[in-house]
């Protein structure tokens, strides 16, 4: 995947000049912040028309659609154990195909979306969230996000899920930010979710299975002069999820999550409680399904 520029990624860089560049400095009061119809039934035979004549002794001409009475035939017991046997084995099959439907694997085919389709609303970060944040760019960036420099580097994945070493393979990208103040840079509240579309679910797994090996050996780090404590959620299947807390309360929550070949991410940062996060990327999930944006 295409990297920005050199040029473009010097630190003196303004907002102004590179509109839409990932990862510009974070301004100094503020902890640094990675950017982050049912078919018809088959009829009755017509019956048979009555002869002409008066009508014989006993009834109508015309049979009922199915046998009052079964005939009379010799062997009816062993029939009866034969039906059984047969009815026990059908059951049998009907239950094992049930238990195997239940434990497949899940639909895995691609899904063909733009990925800045599955990017929630404005609405949607704020039903998520309950905090009225505005987007803060003009355009949705659609590359990796620029890895931050951190002490030990093995927490650079966790630091910067959304790098290249992470989710270069997509095939696309959108990432968007909102903060409480409509500026990219200077907020107290931010929510910036990520969306990567990969060719298949199994590159969309491979990618998380990368993170999940950076996490497992990341439990602090420091980052410029922050140091950052890293409390890993419960591993669940196709999702990771982490918190972030400097000495001075800053929290970044963040849910990273696979949906067949899409990966949603959203890194929610405040001075306070950040679950909320796994809410916004419940609706990218929707979005995902929807083939579009919600409401």
């Amino acid at each position: 995947m295409a990297k920005p520029a050199v040029d473009a990624l010097k630190p003196e860089a303004s907002v102004t000049e590179n509109p839409g560049l990932p990862n510009q400095p974070q301004p100094p009061h503020l902890p640094p912040l990675t950017p982050p119809g049912a078919q018809p039934g088959q009829a009755f035979p017509a019956y048979p028309q009555a002869p002409a004549g008066p009508a014989p002794v006993g009834g109508p001409y015309y049979p009922p659609p199915f046998p009052t009475t079964p005939p009379k035939r010799g062997g009816g017991a062993a029939k009866a154990l034969i039906i059984g046997a047969v009815a026990v084995l059908l059951l049998a099959a009907i239950g094992t195909a049930a238990v195997l439907v239940a434990t497949r694997k899940g639909d895995d085919r691609p899904i063909r979306i733009a990925p800045t389709e599955a990017l929630p609303t404005e609405a949607q970060v704020e039903s998520a969230t309950l905090q009225h944040l505005k987007p803060a760019l003009s355009t949705p960036w659609s590359s990796p996000v620029r890895p931050d420099p951190v002490d030990p580097t093995s927490c650079t994945t966790t630091s910067s899920p959304f790098s290249d070493a992470i989710v270069g393979p997509a095939v696309a990208i959108a990432v968007n930010r909102f903060t409480d103040t409509g500026d990219p840079m200077k907020f107290s509240v931010v929510a910036q979710p990520g969306v990567a579309v990969f060719d298949t679910a199994d590159a969309a797994t491979a990618a998380l299975t990368k993170l999940r090996a950076g996490l497992a050996q990341c439990t602090r780090y420091t980052k410029g002069d922050s140091e950052m404590t890293v409390a890993r959620g419960p591993e669940a299947d196709g999702k990771e999820s982490w918190t972030l807390t400097n000495t001075r309360s800053w929290t970044c929550g963040r849910d990273f999550r696979v949906y067949r070949n899409v990966i949603a991410y959203t890194d929610f940062c405040r001075y306070g409680n950040t679950s909320s996060v796994t809410g916004v990327v419940d609706r990218m999930i929707d979005n995902v399904k929807a083939g579009k944006q919600g409401s």
